[in-house]
């Protein structure tokens, strides 16, 4: 079985986590490719205001994503 790493930046003005989302059901309806591990990389400079934490941050293999 192959895994690939995949790395995404929103564009300005997009909802980050609801285009993730999206993106997500997108490629297991469609494409049958399934997440198992998604993490939220902080900028430079440290954590930003509102930022979850990195336990909270992952999305679990289940089929609602």
């Amino acid at each position: 079985m192959n895994d690939f790493l995949l790395r995404l930046r929103p564009k300005k003005n997009v909802s980050a986590i609801h285009a993730l989302r999206r993106g997500l059901k997108y490629l297991l309806r469609s494409c049958g490719l399934r997440a198992v591990s998604v993490e939220e990389i902080p900028p430079k400079g440290g954590l930003r205001a509102g930022a979850l934490s990195p336990a909270s941050q992952c999305v679990k293999e289940s089929s609602d994503v």
